[in-house]
């Protein structure tokens, strides 16, 4: 007589489920986490010596005191636009300053003053367009 082949649904039934190897490799992956000892910190010395090349300590001496407004990011560049101000303008400007001084409010002067037109979501903007004007 010819054996019986079992059908698919009896093979699948074999197989256990799901459920169950999951339970396995959680409680395998807790006894693993239990076992482990936390890591010591490590020293400031080496942490200072060995600097991530992307990590940039920012140091307002550098550019007259001015702290950033978001933090600096590789390969991200600001866009400036330098615009000649008339000189009713630069005067004007000198009055304020001289006015906000005498009441103890220090503003310096900037020596070319310039407009940010770009923000990180803009970025990049094509050389072509530069050269040639946006219209």
């Amino acid at each position: 007589m010819a054996q019986k082949q079992p059908s698919s649904l009896n093979l699948l039934l074999e197989y256990s489920s799901s459920s169950e190897s999951e339970n396995e490799c959680e409680d395998s992956t807790c006894a693993k986490v239990q076992n482990q000892k936390p890591k010591l910190p490590l020293p400031n010395e080496l942490l200072d010596k060995y600097q991530s090349p992307d990590q940039v300590i920012d140091n307002p001496e550098l550019h007259g005191g001015r702290i950033r407004s978001f933090p600096h990011e590789r390969n991200s560049w600001a866009t400036l636009v330098y615009i000649p101000l008339q000189r009713n303008l630069t005067n004007l400007f000198s009055l304020i300053q001289k006015e906000l001084n005498s009441h103890c409010i220090n503003v310096e002067s900037i020596a070319e003053p310039h407009l940010s037109l770009s923000k990180k979501s803009q970025k990049p903007v094509s050389r072509e367009k530069l050269e040639t004007g946006f219209f």
